[in-house]
């Protein structure tokens, strides 16, 4: 009863965040005074205000004053700096305050396909699918971004973009959308398993068996030496079927 009550609370506050990105979207009022950053990366204990001094060229103080004076608005409600952020949560930010623009440098990569909808990248090892701040490392999603090959949305997603991922140091095909719209349409095929996807890995030592499933419940490892990657856990976490 407990862990059914919490799925329908993950449910109903992910329909939120969805109403508010088309609240921003359609209302002409909102996007004409405010610049919108949804919240894509965070760890649990991320602020307010250390996630917004990431896209912010102003400093952390004045962050903080305008935060104090409901300037800066987290999905429309006035928030406190020390506030803890949640995905997919949305800041709206005062046009006057300046935002630093993506930084990183152009990616080299090859196009498999493209349509007016999508394009089917190669990716390469060593490269990020996409970056969560304008300020950090190269990835494909930057890149198609600087050279117009995607279109920027109304508010800034680093994600929105995306259909699936594919790990930084895993090379092959990259599905990526050129619009909301048909993102939307293709990311479902891939949460329910409609698409098949077949890796080929090197692996030390030999398999028991040839083929099999592996199943077990993964989370999030924010503080591993390697950066944020998933591991195996037990408890109330996500299983993972490979």
């Amino acid at each position: 009863m407990k862990r059914s009550f919490g799925k329908l609370k993950g449910k109903v506050r992910y329909y939120n965040k969805l109403f508010y990105l088309f609240l921003y979207n359609y209302i002409p009022l909102l996007y004409n005074k405010y610049n919108a950053i949804k919240v894509v990366y965070y760890t649990k204990k991320m602020t307010a205000i250390n996630y917004l001094k990431k896209f912010l060229l102003i400093e952390d103080l004045e962050i903080e004053k305008l935060l104090k004076k409901g300037l800066i608005l987290l999905d429309y409600h006035h928030t406190d700096s020390k506030n803890l952020i949640m995905r997919n949560s949305l800041f709206l930010i005062p046009k006057y305050i300046p935002i630093k623009q993506n930084k990183a440098d152009v990616v080299d990569f090859e196009i498999l396909k493209e349509t007016k909808q999508y394009l089917i990248i190669n990716k390469k090892a060593g490269i990020k699918t996409y970056s969560c701040f304008p300020d950090m490392e190269k990835s494909v999603i930057s890149s198609l971004l600087s050279i117009g090959l995607i279109k920027k949305q109304k508010y800034i997603d680093y994600e929105s973009n995306i259909i699936h991922r594919l790990d930084i140091d895993t090379t092959g095909p990259l599905i990526v959308a050129k619009d909301d719209k048909y993102s939307n349409k293709l990311k479902p095929l891939f949460k329910y398993r409609k698409i098949n996807k077949c890796y080929i890995a090197l692996v030390y030592g030999e398999f028991i068996n040839r083929d099999g499933i592996i199943e077990f419940p993964v989370t999030r490892n924010c503080y591993g030496s390697y950066g944020n990657y998933m591991i195996t856990a037990r408890g109330n976490n996500k299983w993972a079927r490979t």
